[in-house]
């Protein structure tokens, strides 16, 4: 099958995207286990700084929001 195009469309029904979709190239990432999270979250937000991963908020099951920031570190 051609690179690019989805098995069992034709080309009528192909959508093309624009080149800001485009997977761009990146150096492949070394991810490193660490412990499991202290409570689990579903759609929290996070940033890294440095070492430093924060993690706030998030669902913790359908009936349950969480609004506790944790910091994991390495």
């Amino acid at each position: 099958e051609e690179k690019g195009t989805v098995k069992g469309k034709n080309e009528s029904q192909r959508v093309l995207l624009s080149a800001t979709f485009a997977d761009l190239p990146a150096p492949e990432l070394k991810w490193d286990k660490m412990a499991a999270a202290p409570v689990p979250r579903l759609d929290g937000a996070a940033i890294q700084i440095k070492d430093l991963l924060f993690v706030f908020a998030g669902y913790g099951t359908i009936d349950y929001v969480s609004t506790i920031t944790h910091l994991l570190h390495s």
